[in-house]
């Protein structure tokens, strides 16, 4: 990560200790960083994505609807963000310029409707992460393995209580690649 950036760096394991995602084992995974970075100025924000052009790494982007009104055009090509979250009150107060970005801007004025579509995003992520990786086992393993936890923390958040159709997917899938290691 680049070090030039006075802002803290702060462990999302570390953030999120609210009962719906608290931790209940300390497991960690080898080459998961998980890293939450927050800025309340647009250029600060544009200047970290951009210093990580070279870097292997995946951004999940949230904004406020106005920040988002001044960021989003300037990152929307950026090849390093797999999706971009507004959270704002109001969603037709800023359908001006996100209808622009449908592709790529989603937008939610309910704070668990985008940590249950969030987590489920990463998780997505972490499955094709071990779909690409499927050939290094452990490595394959880990990433479904965080991608399980990732959809059973948003199932909960969702307020479902019984197994997501993606969870007995995940389950089988994990069974499959124990049983080749």
């Amino acid at each position: 990560m680049p070090s030039s950036f006075s802002k803290v760096e702060m462990d999302i394991d570390n953030l999120i200790r609210v009962p719906y995602f608290y931790s209940i084992d300390n497991i960690r995974y080898e080459n998961l960083q998980k890293m939450l970075w927050m800025f309340s100025n647009v250029d600060d924000c544009i200047e970290f994505i951009d210093a990580l052009s070279n870097f292997d790494t995946t951004l999940f982007v949230i904004s406020s609807g106005s920040l988002g009104r001044k960021l989003v055009p300037k990152i929307i090509k950026n090849n390093k963000i797999y999706s971009i979250y507004i959270f704002t009150c109001n969603i037709l107060a800023q359908m001006d310029w996100a209808i622009n970005y449908v592709d790529k801007v989603l937008m939610f004025n309910h704070e668990f409707d985008l940590l249950t579509r969030l987590a489920n995003d990463i998780a997505d992520y972490y499955v094709q992460k071990a779909l690409k990786n499927i050939e290094n086992l452990q490595l394959s393993l880990q990433y479904l393995n965080w991608a399980k936890k990732l959809h059973s923390k948003a199932t909960i958040v969702n307020g479902l209580n019984n197994i997501s159709v993606k969870l007995k997917y995940l389950e089988s899938f994990i069974e499959q690649v124990e049983a080749y290691s």
